[in-house]
């Protein structure tokens, strides 16, 4: 699964994590698996308009700090464009880059790089 549930839609809150495939090196330009992956979580949020979604943009830790606070900022910005244009206007939405700084592998080689290149997408009832 390209959109992996962290949390599970319980009490308050679920977090998924797009990841794998989510982006390409550099570039904050959904693939179409991580579009495939958020147009499964659209419908569940169509139907709750009244929550709230958290968007934290993620990049490896290549390259210079400066430009990845930047990417990571343009790659949450990515998510909210696409869920935006399918028609999910959250009662809040919260963008965030997080740059290289929140790490979920180690990253020294090019295949665990790639699940650091990801979003994170909270949504809060």
């Amino acid at each position: 699964r390209h959109l992996q549930e962290v949390g599970g839609l319980m009490g308050d809150s679920a977090q998924f994590d797009l990841r794998e495939d989510g982006f390409k090196v550099g570039s904050a330009k959904l693939s179409a698996k991580a579009q495939q992956a958020l147009d499964n979580l659209v419908p569940q949020l169509q139907e709750n308009k009244t929550w709230s979604v958290k968007v934290f943009g993620h990049t490896d830790n290549t390259g210079s700090d400066k430009v990845n606070d930047a990417l990571s900022v343009k790659r949450a910005e990515s998510v909210k464009k696409y869920l935006s244009k399918k028609g999910f206007e959250a009662k809040c939405f919260q963008v965030k880059g997080m740059g290289p700084w929140k790490q979920v592998v180690c990253t020294d080689s090019t295949n665990t790089r790639i699940k650091n290149r990801r979003v994170e997408v909270i949504i809060v009832k």
